[in-house]
Formats: structure tokens, C-alpha cells, sequence
């Protein structure tokens, strides 16, 4: 457990000395850029436009960030060849995956939770009192990024090239936010007992990440729906860590 720890505390440092400060900047500009361009709406819509940008911004930067670095950790470690220094030392390629990956869910928590902080407090100054909502969907958007930061890791323990895999997966995020539109068109085009099965296969293989994807939500969601996403966000992301981790310790690397 102790070379888990370690490994994330150092990917941690690692991306936030760069990235962290640069992103909430940027965010509290769009913010104010976006109230600006809707002053002319009333104060209630204007909040309504503003939460709603924002954290659709919040979602599309954690997210962007998680692919950007889950792409690029192992080619790093390879570049600057501290992986064979690294593996060399008594640790296991399963505590290297599983340390990469939760320094890396930590740093996109990080990273969302100052922005929704940011969201709120700019929230509460147009209505004079906090939001809760906004806190529960950012709790919702940290199930989602570990199974983005998950499966990024497993298309990096397999493809070394970086674009090639942030392009593997960004495509797979974007269909498991289009999941439903999936199985639409499933059942439209195929027999009742055929798009049944496709569509239990694809459920099987595909992330279902509409279901954490709250944020048009205008009511919080109840305990059961919270209930599942924890517990099928934990079971995919661990699902898809045990694989990278089983690939990864097949890799072999020349020095």
C-alpha cells in the first residue's frame, strides 16, 4: 500500500506545480465573461445561465485535463526514463498503474473542486445564498472522472503515443455520454430480441457515464441513484485498472 501512496503523492506534485492554478484562472475569467454577456437577463435567469455554463465548463475542463494527463503519464516516465528506476525498486507494476491512477484522480478532484468553489461563491453573489446542488454535481462529476482517468490509463498501458491515446480515449467518454442516443438507434434498426442484446453488450462494454451526468438536473438526485453511481463507478474504474494493470505487466521496455 505504501508504494501506492507514494506513487500518487508524487503524480499529484508533479501536475500541480503546472496546471491546477492556470485552469481556475482561466475558469473565473469565463465565469465573469459569461455574466457579462448575459447581464441584460433578469437576476434569477441570469444565475440559472451562468450555474449552468459553469458547470458545463467544469465538466469539459476535468474531463479535458484527465484525457490530456492519463494520455501523457507513461510516455513521461519513458521520455525522462524514471520508469526503469522506478521498477527497478521493489514496487509492482500493479502499485506503479493503481499509485498513477489515484494521483491522478486526486489532481482532477483538485482541480474540479476549486473550480466549483469558484462557481458557488460567484453563484452566491448573484443570489445572496449558496447553491447545494452544485456541490452534489461536482460529487457526481468525481465518479465520472475515475472512470475517465481509469480508462485513460489503460489505453496509455497499451498505446505509447500519446494523441493516439487521449484521441482512444476522448472517444470513449463521448460515447458513454451518448449512450442512450446508442441504444435509440439500436432498437430503430434492428429486431426487438437482436437491439436487446446489442444493447446489453454495449451497457457491458461501454461506460455508462450518462448516468453521472446531473447537470441539467434542477432537483438533487435521490439516495438510490447516488448509491448506484458510486457503486458502478467504483466497479468499472477497478474493472478497467485490473485489465491496464494486466497489460501493463506484459509490457516490456528497451532502454
Amino acid at each position: 500500500m505504501q508504494p501506492v501512496i507514494t506513487i500518487a503523492a508524487l503524480t499529484f506534485k508533479e501536475a500541480i506545480r503546472s496546471k491546477v492554478i492556470y485552469a481556475v484562472i482561466f475558469f473565473t475569467f469565463i465565469i465573469v465573461i459569461a455574466a457579462a454577456l448575459f447581464g441584460s437577463v433578469s437576476i434569477g435567469g441570469m444565475s440559472a445561465v451562468v450555474r449552468d455554463f459553469g458547470l458545463g465548463c467544469i465538466s469539459l475542463f476535468a474531463v479535458a485535463y484527465t484525457v490530456i494527463s492519463g494520455s501523457t503519464l507513461l510516455s513521461k516516465e519513458l521520455n525522462k526514463k524514471t520508469i526503469f528506476n522506478i521498477l527497478s525498486r521493489p514496487i509492482s507494476r500493479t502499485s506503479f498503474v493503481f499509485g498513477k491512477f489515484f494521483g491522478l484522480l486526486l489532481m482532477a478532484i483538485t482541480l474540479t473542486a476549486l473550480m466549483g468553489g469558484v462557481l458557488s461563491i460567484f453563484d452566491y453573489l448573484l443570489n445572496g445564498k449558496f447553491d447545494a446542488l452544485i456541490l452534489v454535481i461536482c460529487v457526481f462529476m468525481f465518479l465520472e472522472l475515475s472512470i475517465v482517468a481509469a480508462l485513460s490509463l489503460l489505453f496509455s498501458s497499451v498505446i505509447i503515443t500519446p494523441f493516439l491515446c487521449g484521441a482512444c480515449t476522448f472517444f470513449i467518454f463521448v460515447v458513454g455520454r451518448s449512450a442512450s442516443y446508442i441504444n435509440e438507434f439500436i432498437s430503430s434498426n434492428f429486431s426487438e430480441e437482436t437491439s436487446q442484446q446489442l444493447s446489453y453488450l454495449a451497457s457491458l462494454a461501454l461506460p455508462q457515464l450518462q448516468k453521472l451526468n446531473i447537470i441539467d438536473y434542477i432537483d438533487y438526485p435521490s439516495f438510490s441513484q447516488f448509491g448506484y453511481a458510486v457503486l458502478y463507478s467504483f466497479s468499472y474504474s477497478t474493472l478497467v485498472l485490473l485489465v491496464a494493470t494486466l497489460l501493463f505487466s506484459k509490457k516490456e521496455f528497451n532502454k
